[in-house]
């Protein structure tokens, strides 16, 4: 059978380009929209918006990794243009999210009269909490049963860059609205409905889109036993996987809000936002080139993706350095100046949050390739020894040290427990070598970037200027020290040549990256 080679290079370089401009506008809109709410209605507001997508993400673990089992699956059967096979495979899929569908709606509803016992303090007086929370909860289902199977066909043939392009168009249109509905009516009830109607827009647009693109892709079939099998092998193997992703980026706020208040967890949320933000915009690289690594695991030598495994995580290093130095530098005076002095926490939880930032994105360099191969059997009590060691800390810290208990919870879970187990794993199973050379670049990489956040921030705050225009001339010093720092203590490396080709052929627009 003929194995085709995806247009790797071509198809990441689209995907990153879109991708960015989606995230940027995923990231913009909605921090105005968290500023009017703030202003507009007050910061317990957030809070329960924060609680309730938390919940619902943990309601999400019902889906038990069917979808990154399910591209996974689909990797083989694109490389060797097996339609009948891919088509089969997307109708099981169809089904099997009709089902999680169902069972999310009955969840949710058993799980509302909790509610009061997971907020300390009032709710605001004039929200019914249960109403709210049954529109978040119809929003979460509702993109289920609509249509969501068909962004699987995107992912496995690395076109995320359609997804993005999508969600271009429809956020504008979505968060834009929302902006106005919060400023004339001032109502939360109408900015909180239009979740469900944006949410069934996108499914149909993307339904559209999909079917004509793969016009020889029909939904229909049965799969094999034996595919059924390795599908819910990988399931069962991803269950502790998507547990461990929940509690790492759900329960925290559920913790917060039970323990703390809705205030609290708006303050934590507005510095979170920020976190997330940079974590959107890196991670479009991720989902860019995740298809591509898949294919070329299948289709290239063992040398040759560990090669690029090295240029990559190179590159992502640089990134993130830099990033991490700027957040470092800049995100005490951007909350100042965003929000004002009372939603300010102390400088500890800019030392956490950066921290977090910094491993949380080298994380994503090895499970991107971990989950490109598949190997999620390999260290499948991994997840559980992290939910226990984050829960724990979870509990002890936050009563006791407030919301940073949760930044340290999660900077041990991952930087002791999910790190060095990854690494090993892959570095064991895919590249059949020892991880103890990328264990010291890690290590090297992270005492670089914490003497470049100290020396940034030493010379940044020697500008004594205030408000928007203070913060403006910082933020582009402190951009342009940052990179100068990240080029000089990495222009060492080897694969330094091959990230300026790749800088050099995209600021040219051209279609291809440098060969490896």
């Amino acid at each position: 059978m003929t194995v085709e080679k995806l247009d790797r290079a071509n198809n990441a370089s689209k995907g990153v380009i879109s991708g960015f401009v989606f995230k940027i506008i995923g990231v913009v809109l909605p921090f105005v929209i968290r500023t009017v709410i703030i202003k507009e209605l007050g910061a317990e507001y957030l809070g329960l918006s924060s609680l309730f997508t938390s919940i619902l993400s943990a309601l999400n673990l019902v889906e038990l990794g069917l979808g990154s089992s399910m591209v996974f699956s689909m990797y083989q059967p694109v490389a060797e243009k097996d339609y009948l096979k891919l088509g089969a495979l997307y109708n099981f899929y169809r089904l099997c999210y009709r089902i999680i569908g169902v069972i999310i709606l009955v969840l949710g509803l058993i799980v509302s009269p909790l509610l009061p016992y997971i907020v300390k303090g009032d709710f605001p007086s004039d929200i019914n909490v249960y109403i709210l929370y049954w529109i978040y909860l119809l929003n979460t289902v509702l993109s289920y049963w609509l249509f969501a199977y068909k962004s699987s066909l995107l992912q496995a043939y690395q076109r995320t860059d359609i997804e993005s392009k999508i969600g271009i168009i429809v956020n504008i249109f979505f968060y834009g609205s929302q902006i106005l509905v919060l400023c004339i009516f001032h109502n939360y009830y109408i900015y909180a409905i239009m979740l469900p109607i944006f949410t069934i827009a996108t499914n149909i647009i993307r339904s559209i889109i999909v079917d004509k693109m793969f016009r020889n892709i029909k939904c229909a079939g049965g799969i094999s036993r034996e595919a059924v099998k390795g599908i819910t092998t990988n399931m069962v193997a991803l269950i502790g996987h998507q547990i461990s992703y929940t509690v790492i980026n759900s329960v925290d706020n559920i913790v917060i809000s039970a323990f703390l208040g809705l205030t609290i967890l708006a303050m934590y949320n507005n510095y979170y936002f920020i976190l997330n933000a940079l974590n959107s915009i890196i991670v479009v690289i991720f989902q860019a080139v995740q298809a591509g690594i898949g294919n070329s695991i299948i289709t290239e030598s063992k040398e040759k993706n560990r090669s690029d495994f090295s240029k990559f995580a190179l590159l992502i290093f640089m990134i993130v350095a830099w990033a991490t130095i700027c957040l470092y530098t800049l995100c005490q005076d951007f909350i100042l100046l965003w929000v004002g002095r009372e939603y300010v926490f102390g400088y500890t939880t800019v030392i956490y949050l950066s921290i977090c930032f910094f491993i949380t994105q080298f994380r994503k360099v090895v499970t991107t390739y971990k989950n490109a191969a598949g190997y999620w059997k390999k260290d499948a009590l991994k997840p559980y020894i992290v939910i226990l060691v984050d829960l724990l800390i979870d509990i002890i810290l936050i009563p006791l040290i407030g919301a940073d208990g949760a930044l340290i919870a999660t900077i041990v879970s991952m930087g002791f427990v999910s790190i060095p187990w990854e690494t090993w794993v892959l570095f064991k199973f895919l590249f059949e070598e020892s991880p103890l050379k990328y264990f010291v670049f890690i290590i090297i990489q992270a005492i670089l970037t914490g003497i470049g956040c100290i020396l940034c921030n030493a010379i940044i705050h020697t500008i004594h200027m205030a408000g928007l225009m203070g913060f403006i001339v910082k933020g582009l010093c402190c951009s342009v020290i940052a990179g100068i720092y990240v080029l000089f203590v990495n222009s060492h490396n080897k694969n330094m040549k091959w990230i300026f080709n790749l800088t050099k052929n995209l600021l040219n627009k051209s279609s291809t990256f440098p060969p490896g």
